[in-house]
């Protein structure tokens, strides 16, 4: 079933009349067949059955991630208005206190310097939060149908087709993408999806390219998790552990070399979590500064 099109309420209501069908055609069909005989009929509708239970989780599912989106869409512009009166605050404090240190000309710069970081932080934040709007949200009001009963104007909208979004061009592959498909760095280069995570995988393989880069400036990951595979998030934090501890100890054994975090050494004992082995750190560590 192509669920693609349709809105959460719909998906809903579909799960329930498929599910009345099904519990209907159940108990017509009871008493047909002897005690232990499950004929091919009855393993199908046990699994349509179950196709249905998963739908309707996915359904509720997804109703919960609209909700938590629309509180952020509705919230994170008075939090962020907060967070810029706090940081203006701050900035004054630490002008005021670099005058009183007779050294105007150096606060002077402190000030402009600050004053053109800021923007650009806010600018980036705005950025992620409208992708994230229009990723999680959609363009159409479909999350106010959530919580609230269904409009005539929004019923008479909704076979509307939807407007364009914008598109952007990817640095690396020069692909056109949907704007909320595409990362922003910090020099304001934009990598689409597929060519962002090829970053983040060679930096992985070649300590020379970590942390990723883009016109020598890092690229961060906390702001970017959304746009790469969750499993390649995990492996480049459990790599950034590795590459950041200085007199790095692996397992001894040649076949594993796996590296093992100062959590996991005790009294020059290093305990391999992939292997569950111990390894000695005066004779059989591998030791790297």
């Amino acid at each position: 079933m192509d669920i693609s099109g349709l809105d959460t309420k719909t998906i809903l209501l579909v799960a329930q009349l498929l599910k009345e069908d099904l519990e209907s055609f159940t108990s017509t069909s009871k008493g047909r067949y002897r005690q232990g005989d499950f004929p091919d009929s009855d393993l199908a509708v046990k699994a349509y059955g179950s196709e249905l239970e998963t739908l309707e989780s996915f359904a509720a599912d997804r109703c919960m991630c609209m909700s938590i989106a629309r509180a952020v869409r509705t919230d994170g512009k008075a939090i962020q208005q907060e967070q810029r009166t706090e940081n203006r605050a701050a900035q004054d404090r630490r002008f005021a206190l670099s005058l009183d240190s007779r050294r105007g000309a150096a606060a002077s710069n402190i000030a402009e310097q600050a004053a053109e970081i800021k923007p650009q932080a806010d600018e980036a934040d705005d950025e992620l939060l409208r992708k994230l709007q229009a990723l999680y949200v959609g363009c159409s009001t479909e999350d106010d149908e959530l919580v609230q009963a269904e409009s005539s104007s929004w019923a008479a909208s909704r076979s509307k087709p939807r407007t364009a979004q914008p598109t952007v061009a990817c640095i690396s592959c020069g692909d056109r993408h949907v704007f909320y498909n595409v990362a922003r760095c910090p020099c304001k280069h934009e990598y689409c999806r597929a060519c962002l995570a090829s970053l983040f995988e060679a930096s992985i393989r070649d300590e020379s390219l970590f942390p990723p880069r883009c016109c020598k400036q890092p690229i961060p990951v906390e702001p970017n998790q959304v746009f790469l595979p969750p499993k390649l998030v995990g492996k480049f934090k459990a790599k950034k552990v590795e590459f950041e501890t200085p007199n790095r100890t692996y397992c001894h054994e040649p076949a594993c070399s796996n590296f093992v975090p100062v959590q996991f050494i005790k009294n020059d004992v290093a305990s391999c979590v992939r292997l569950r082995s111990k390894t000695s750190g005066n004779a059989a560590t591998l030791v790297r500064g």
